[in-house]
């Protein structure tokens, strides 16, 4: 975590994510408790089950979500590939950098990206993706999916319209 300045971290067994671990986690369940750290098994504190949704799901429904199971960040994934991790604490925050007016104004159909695309370092399988996004590499299913979200995230203009300016 340290090394790459992560505030959580998925664990995984066989290739399936089963848990995370948060600095909350290893700060209220081992370090005030003096446990330890080389005797405490990364199963005894982390968060499971896992919950995730996928990267065209709106910031509104991740929290809802988050409320709903009482937890503090969600995964973004498709199918098996998981592209990062959603905090809730990184919404508001980047909320508030935003200068909204309101949270809801924000959230109300908006994509998850906006939040800041390069926010998280993505890890995934973009081979199942029928459509990406040119400006934040998230992928869809369909183009029409796409061009919803590049309409509503960044502002109509792109490739499916004929604006090719960037490439």
């Amino acid at each position: 975590m340290q090394e790459k300045n992560a505030k959580v971290v998925l664990i995984s067994h066989q290739g399936e994510a089963v848990g995370l671990v948060s600095k909350s986690d290893i700060l209220f369940k081992v370090a005030a408790k003096s446990l330890p750290l080389n005797k405490v098994k990364l199963r005894e504190i982390m968060t499971s089950p896992v919950y995730s949704l996928p990267p065209h799901s709106t910031l509104q429904e991740a929290l809802n979500y988050m409320d709903k199971y009482e937890i503090k960040q969600i995964i973004v994934s498709t199918g098996s590939a998981i592209l990062g991790v959603l905090k809730r604490a990184s919404i508001y925050e980047n909320v508030q950098k935003a200068s909204m007016s309101s949270v809801d104004s924000l959230t109300e159909g908006a994509p998850m990206c906006i939040i800041n695309p390069n926010a998280v370092k993505y890890v995934k399988d973009l081979s199942t993706a029928k459509a990406v996004c040119p400006y934040c590499e998230s992928p869809f299913d369909d183009k029409n999916t796409l061009s919803k979200h590049i309409d509503r995230l960044h502002g109509g203009a792109g490739l499916l319209e004929g604006d090719s300016r960037q490439y």
